[in-house]
């Protein structure tokens, strides 16, 4: 089990119950594929760096996971596939925080 971190702006003119379906998607599909959310945080519309799908504007959605590669290539087409999210980024947390941090961020999802 190998611990991540995925940044996905979805298109922000969805509504709430639209981009409510969207990040609940995204969790089931992670659980189901033997993850685990460790946190989860909605930041919100911001106005996006780079316009994608001519898109000035996306609603940033921020998770902190645990999983396996299995857990990750399910969740990746699971952003290929949703026409709704504009963009996804996974980073391996293990490459990004120090030992100590890590520890941290699993004892405070535990």
């Amino acid at each position: 089990m190998r611990y991540y971190e995925v940044m996905f702006i979805i298109k922000a003119n969805l509504g709430e119950d639209k981009t409510t379906e969207v990040v609940d998607g995204f969790k089931n599909k992670l659980e189901k594929n033997e993850g685990k959310v460790l946190s989860l945080h909605e930041i919100g519309q911001r106005e996006v760096s780079e316009t994608f799908q001519n898109a000035t504007q996306g609603y940033f959605v921020e998770c902190q996971f645990s999983g396996t590669n299995k857990t990750i290539d399910e969740m990746k087409r699971y952003f290929h596939v949703t026409e709704n999210v504009l963009r996804h980024l996974v980073v391996r947390l293990e490459e990004i925080l120090t030992k100590e941090k890590l520890e941290q961020v699993i004892a405070g999802a535990n």
